[in-house]
C-alpha cells in the first residue's frame, strides 16, 4: 500500500473503472443482487463486495443489472479482479476498512 492511512473505500475509488478503464475518478460500487448474498434490513456488506465503475457504468448497472452482467461480465468476476489487484497492492483482505 502505498498510503497507510488510506481506506479500502478510497483505494476503489482511487482505481480505474472496471468496465471502460477510464481513470479520472471511478466510484465505488457495492454488488447488489446477487443470488445467495442477501442484505438484511440495516445490514450492509464488507467493502471487499464492491468494485470501481465509472458514473456512466455506475448507472448503467443499478438500472438493468442484468443487461449490464451480460454486456461486460458477471459483478463477482470483476470484484474478484479487483481484489487480486487490491492484494498485488498489498492489501490484506482479513478485515473490514
Amino acid at each position: 500500500r502505498e498510503d497507510a492511512s488510506m481506506t479500502y473505500r478510497d483505494y476503489i475509488k482511487s482505481l480505474p473503472c472496471s468496465v471502460c478503464q477510464d481513470d479520472t475518478g471511478s466510484e465505488q460500487h457495492h454488488l447488489i443482487d446477487i443470488p445467495g448474498i442477501e442484505k438484511g434490513m440495516g445490514l450492509k456488506l464488507p467493502e471487499v463486495f464492491s468494485i470501481p465503475l465509472c458514473r456512466a457504468h455506475h448507472r448503467e448497472l443499478h438500472l438493468h443489472v442484468d443487461g449490464w452482467e451480460v454486456n461486460y461480465g458477471s459483478q463477482l468476476g470483476h470484484m474478484l479482479k479487483t481484489i487480486l489487484m487490491a492484494s498485488r497492492d498489498g492489501w490484506e483482505m482479513n478485515r473490514d476498512e
